[in-house]
Parts: structure tokens; C-alpha cells; sequence
């Protein structure tokens, strides 16, 4: 937003006057208004950037407060994470490739199908046999 831009409706623009048998272009009188109105569309400028800071402020506050939370929800990810790994005797610093965990999530899955499917079909098995 350009500062010009923001008090263009302010003041109302008055020509110049003409230029006297002097050569001077501008009387005291409006000189004194010119120097009022650079002086309002300044301080009306400075308002609105007070305005921006106070927004850039509150939404740094927030994105504080939202970093501070993914933080918390990191760590203690991370501590049930060794926890488990703790309980189930695996070293959570192996050396080497690690397998992505999107991946290991569709072989637990897949596996887990292959498990329903055939406990199905003993079940359906057995209900025959009966």
C-alpha cells in the first residue's frame, strides 16, 4: 500500500497560483497549507502503518503459540515413539536405510487384510464342517 494513496481524499487539491511579476509561485498563507497537508498525509500514513504492525504482532503471536504446540505434539510423538520401542527391544539409533513409515503403514495394513481373510475363511470353514 503506498502512503500517497492513503490520504487522497483528505485534503482537497487547490491549484497553484499563478506566478506573480516576482516570479514567486506561492503565497505564505499556502505555503502554510501545503506544509499542513504533507503533514496530515504523513501522520495519517504512520497510522495505518501502527495499524499493519499491530496485525504483523498479533499474527506473530500466534504463529508462536501454534509453533510452541507442534513442539509439544513432536515431543511427546517421539517419546511414545522410543517408549514402544523401548518395550518392544528395538534400537531407535540403527545405522542404515530406514523403510519410510508411509510404507511400513501399508505392509502393517496389507498384513493385517491377509490376517482378516484368513481367519474368514476358517471361519467359514468351520460353519461348513458343522
Amino acid at each position: 500500500m503506498d502512503p500517497g494513496d492513503l490520504n487522497s481524499d483528505a485534503l482537497s487539491a487547490s491549484p497553484l497560483p499563478p506566478m506573480n511579476d516576482t516570479g514567486t509561485r506561492l503565497s505564505r498563507a499556502h505555503r502554510a497549507k501545503v506544509c499542513k497537508g504533507l503533514l496530515m498525509s504523513r501522520l495519517k500514513a504512520i497510522e495505518a502503518m501502527e495499524g499493519r504492525l499491530d496485525n504483523i504482532s498479533k499474527y506473530s503471536f500466534k504463529l508462536l503459540n501454534e509453533r510452541d504446540d507442534l513442539a509439544t505434539m513432536l515431543a511427546n510423538e517421539k517419546e511414545e515413539a522410543v517408549r514402544l520401542a523401548t518395550v518392544l527391544g528395538v534400537s531407535v539409533h540403527e545405522p542404515g536405510y530406514v523403510v519410510s513409515y508411509g510404507v511400513m503403514l501399508e505392509q502393517c495394513c496389507e498384513a493385517h487384510l491377509e490376517q482378516d481373510e484368513t481367519n474368514t475363511s476358517r471361519a467359514s470353514r468351520t460353519r461348513r464342517k458343522q
